[in-house]
């Protein structure tokens, strides 16, 4: 393939969307045990260590611990695990890198503000534009809401804190596990107790688990990481000292990337519509019950294929 058609993919992929790599990070409470202690057992047999991986402790599980009203805190950061991937699919494709996503740039803003909703930052950059063009009334109001986010988190809270927005339905993702972190960490002391009390492998694994709430509030987070694909220009773009060896491997897996994203973002939401379509006509053949909910996926799909709209991108012969 010549560097022409190449650079005319990536181009469009450019111009149209922006790939992003958003993650979420909750403690997993998982650590290896000790391999020198631990025996894998088949039956009655134990297994030879070289046949085998050693088994790992899962302080987190679905029955401890539990939250204050009696809720596995598993279950409640696995919820947020979903919310999110319905998120990205309802804004995004996959890119065939994985955990990077094909968003069109007139949602990456909904995209955002899903995940991020309003934070202490935006909302002062919203004061401060307020203020300057005379409505001060209107920065007042959010101003409301930055000293109650400040109370909430305190009065160093960093920029991009989230904050309550009392006009959602659903607070953003990052609020929500803003609030589950900030309970789990001021109840870390309980949770550590219930954890040493029911795990069986607590004492081979309890040295590798922090012990200090603010260490532990670090593993929370939500990203989004915006990717840039490179391979698409002159060789010269490629320059660091590791890649300079493989500057054309680089460029073909590049290329290839960009084909499948193109393919992906063509096929992939006709594929969902197909599936939609499919399981209602499978729900009227069984004469099941047909409801307003029983077309939200066929719209769903619908929207997608509207989202992306069709790639404009030149033949590649």
């Amino acid at each position: 393939m010549s560097d022409a058609p190449v650079q005319t993919l990536q181009g469009a992929l450019e111009q149209n969307v922006i790939l992003l790599a958003p993650s979420i990070g909750w403690w997993k409470g998982q650590y290896q045990l000790p391999r020198h202690t631990t025996d894998v057992t088949v039956g009655d047999r134990t297994v030879a260590k070289r046949d085998v991986t050693t088994p790992r402790a899962k302080l987190i599980g679905d029955t401890y611990p539990l939250d204050r009203q009696g809720r596995p805190w598993k279950k409640r950061f696995q919820r947020l695990d979903s919310r999110l991937e319905r998120i990205k699919d309802t804004f995004s494709v996959k890119f065939p890198i994985a955990g990077v996503r094909v968003v069109p740039k007139s949602r990456g803003v909904e995209l955002m503000h899903a995940l991020f909703g309003d934070t202490i930052g935006t909302l002062l950059a919203r004061i401060n534009r307020y203020r300057d063009n005379g409505q001060n009334f209107r920065a007042d109001e959010l101003q409301i809401r930055v000293d109650a986010a400040r109370r909430t988190w305190g009065e160093n809270a960093s920029p991009s804190t989230p904050v309550f927005d009392p006009d959602r339905k659903e607070q953003s993702i990052a609020y929500e596990l803003a609030e589950m972190a900030h309970e789990f960490c001021h109840d870390y002391e309980d949770i550590l107790r219930q954890i040493s009390s029911q795990s069986d492998v607590w004492d081979q694994v309890k040295s590798k688990v922090p012990r200090d709430p603010k260490v532990m509030r670090a593993k929370f987070y939500l990203d989004v990481v915006p990717i840039e694909l490179a391979g698409g220009g002159a060789t010269h773009e490629l320059t660091r000292a590791d890649l300079s060896d493989h500057q054309e491997i680089v460029r073909e897996t590049c290329t290839r990337q960009v084909e499948m994203a193109v393919e992906e973002m063509i096929r992939g939401p006709r594929e969902q519509l197909a599936e939609a379509l499919a399981s209602l006509q499978e729900l009227i053949a069984r004469n099941g019950r047909v409801t307003e909910r029983s077309f939200a996926p066929v719209r769903r799909a619908i929207e997608k294929i509207r989202m992306f709209g069709s790639p404009r991108i030149a033949p590649t012969a």
